[in-house]
């Protein structure tokens, strides 16, 4: 009789162990797409032209990774400075939303878009996170201070 009990609670602990430690399933990233202001709208198009020359797939624009963009822009104008500050709780954020391979760029105090867009193509990390082929989708945010200088936050990843 103590071998059936023995049993049961053998059946009963590895059924808990195996519903704790099953694979978790990752939601799927849910895009959204943005509505672009100009600026935005400017970048974006050279980016994904400069994507294309170099035979890259071009980049969707979801309305989530731009507003996350957005508020890292704004914080860096605050700030007069160009950061990666709290750059970890931004991946985490598009991740527990189902995105991965999440990069960032960052560059700040432009006098155009086109420049800006330039020193991220000048610069080898920027421009090899820009030509990642594993990425399809996109956040940014271009935004001027009142000294007419532009900050640019660019978040890339796969959905």
């Amino acid at each position: 009789m103590w071998w059936i009990a023995t049993g049961i609670i053998i059946i009963i602990v590895l059924g808990f162990y195996l519903i704790r430690h099953r694979p978790k399933k990752r939601p799927v990233y849910p895009y959204k797409p943005a509505n672009l202001l100009p600026n935005d709208a400017e970048f974006m198009t050279l980016l994904n032209s400069y994507r294309n020359k170099n035979l890259c797939k071009w980049l969707l624009v979801d309305a989530s990774a731009c507003m996350i963009s957005y508020d890292h822009t704004i914080e860096m104008i605050k700030l007069q400075k160009t950061s990666h500050d709290l750059a970890q709780q931004r991946r985490e954020e598009l991740y527990f939303q189902g995105a991965d391979n999440i990069l960032e760029i960052v560059d700040g105090e432009f006098y155009n878009v086109q420049t800006a867009f330039k020193g991220f193509v000048n610069s080898p990390s920027h421009n090899r996170i820009m030509l990642n082929e594993e990425v399809d989708t996109c956040g940014l945010s271009v935004r001027q201070d009142d000294d007419k200088k532009y900050y640019v936050t660019v978040i890339l990843f796969k959905r």
